[in-house]
C-alpha cells in the first residue's frame, strides 16, 4: 500500500524531490522485506550497496535498487531521478564487475538519458511502420478496428482465426481481396456497383472520421466524385442500403447540397463495428 501511495503522489504532484524520495524509500523498504524473508539472494548485496552509495552521492533524493523477478531470481531494478541514471551506471558498473569478478549488464531506455550500448528496448513488431516480428507467421491478417468511426486498436490474426472472427464485425473492408463483408457475408455485384470505389471512399472517411463533412476535393480521385448523382446512386446508396438491410441499424452516410460538384458528404459514425484489413 505504501508503494501505491507513493506512486499516486508522483502522478498527482509530479517528480518533486519529496515525492521521489518517498517513492525510492518505499522501493528500498520492499527490498529489505525480501531480504528478511529470505527471498533475495545474498549475492546482490554488494552490487546494491555500490549502486545506492553512488546514487546518494549524485542525487539528494537518492535512488531505489530492488530485486524484481520470480522468487529469489530475476534482476535488480534501479530507479533514479531524471538525468542521473546514466551517470550512476557509468560509475557503478565497473566497480560491480571489480567486486564480483563477473560482467555486469544493465538494460534501459530513456527519452532523456538515452540507452546503453547494449539493448535497452528491442522492437520486434511495430505495425504502424510496417515492421512485423520474425516470430509471427508471415500470412497474418492485421485488423484495424473502428468503433463509432474512431480507431480502437490493431489486432493480429492468422488466416484461420480471421475466417472465424470476420463475422463478428458489422463491416469488413478488405482492399486486397476487393471485398466488403457485412456480418461475415460478402456483398456481391447485385448489391454494389463498384466495390473498389466503395472501399476507397470508406477508408478515406474512416481515416478522417472526426471531420464528419467532406467536399468533393476531400474524396479519393474517381469519376464518381465529380457528380453528386453518380456518387449517391452508384456508391453511397447501394452500400448504405446493403448495410442497413443486413444489420438492421442505420448507417449514417448521406449526400446533401446541389448537383455536380456542389455537394457535401456527411459521415456521422454510429454503432457499427468496422474492420479495415491489411494482409502481411
Amino acid at each position: 500500500m505504501t508503494i501505491l501511495k507513493t506512486m499516486h503522489d508522483l502522478f498527482q504532484f509530479g517528480s518533486t524531490p519529496n515525492a521521489l524520495y518517498a517513492f525510492f524509500h518505499a522501493q528500498n523498504i520492499c527490498q529489505y522485506i525480501l531480504c528478511t524473508l529470505g527471498l533475495s539472494p545474498t549475492a546482490i548485496g554488494g552490487p546494491r550497496k555500490i549502486l545506492r552509495l553512488i546514487g546518494a552521492r549524485r542525487s539528494s533524493t537518492r535512488i531505489a535498487v530492488r530485486l524484481i523477478g520470480p522468487g529469489g531470481h530475476g534482476c535488480l531494478m534501479i530507479a533514479a531521478p531524471l538525468n542521473t541514471l546514466g551517470e550512476v551506471l557509468n560509475e557503478a558498473l565497473p566497480k560491480i564487475e571489480e567486486v564480483t569478478g563477473k560482467p555486469a549488464h544493465c538494460h534501459y531506455a530513456s527519452w532523456c538519458d538515452g540507452a546503453p550500448a547494449s539493448d535497452g528496448v528491442r522492437v520486434h513488431q511495430y505495425l504502424a511502420s510496417g515492421l512485423r516480428s520474425a516470430y509471427v507467421n508471415g500470412s497474418t491478417v492485421a485488423v484495424r478496428v473502428h468503433e463509432h468511426g474512431q480507431p480502437t486498436g490493431v489486432l493480429l490474426h492468422s488466416d484461420e482465426q480471421w475466417e472465424q472472427e470476420r463475422a463478428s464485425y458489422d463491416i469488413v473492408l478488405d482492399q486486397q481481396e476487393n471485398r466488403i463483408y457485412v456480418r461475415g457475408t460478402p456483398l456481391d455485384s447485385t448489391e454494389l456497383h463498384t466495390t473498389k470505389q466503395t472501399i476507397e471512399l470508406l477508408r478515406k472517411l474512416l481515416t478522417d472520421a472526426r471531420k464528419h463533412t467532406f467536399t468533393p476535393d476531400d474524396l479519393p480521385p474517381s469519376s464518381y466524385r465529380e457528380d453528386r448523382n453518380q456518387l449517391e446512386s452508384k456508391v453511397v446508396r447501394p452500400f448504405k442500403s446493403a448495410v442497413e438491410r443486413r444489420t438492421g441499424h442505420p448507417f449514417e452516410l448521406r449526400v446533401t447540397g446541389g448537383l455536380r460538384r456542389d455537394y457535401s458528404l456527411i459521415f456521422t459514425p454510429n454503432g457499427h463495428r468496422i474492420a479495415w484489413v491489411e494482409r502481411g
